[in-house]
């Protein structure tokens, strides 16, 4: 079981941020220990609405295609409501990302569990201050 002292980076978060930096540097060769007070894969409301910036990060992250084949629908247009009245337009990105993606946040953090290199440690944090491994590799 790894200590902050036998790591490099010590990431407190292992939502998007957090693990796509994990996996980043742990592809790389650091050591990074990983620490979230959820247990992972976990069905909660955060970071549904992908956009281009996202989805570059999951590109170089190469997560890319296993999160398009995960079965949620491309959105390719953007719908604005003002007023009652809707404006209708085409979603823009960049690097040839020209949609959005909405991915539930259990099938993104089983994605993301999987990727993770060896020398990347996720533990759970526990009320009494311990940590337990929660998804290492």
């Amino acid at each position: 079981m790894s200590s902050p002292q036998d790591v490099d980076v010590l990431i407190i978060g292992a939502r998007v941020a957090g693990s796509l930096t994990a996996v980043l540097l742990g592809e790389r060769g650091w050591r990074v220990l990983l620490l979230d007070r959820a247990t992972f894969p976990s069905d909660t409301l955060s970071t549904h609405f992908f956009r281009w910036p996202a989805l570059t990060a999951f590109r170089r992250a190469g997560i890319f295609d296993e999160v398009q084949a995960a079965g949620a629908p491309r959105l390719v247009s953007a719908f604005n409501d003002l007023d009652d009245h809707v404006f209708t337009e085409p979603v823009k990105g960049e690097g040839g990302v020209d949609h959005y993606l909405c991915v539930r946040r259990i099938t993104l953090d089983d994605i993301l569990v999987a990727s993770s290199p060896a020398g990347t440690d996720g533990r759970t944090a526990r009320s009494d201050n311990s940590a337990h491994p929660a998804a290492r590799r």
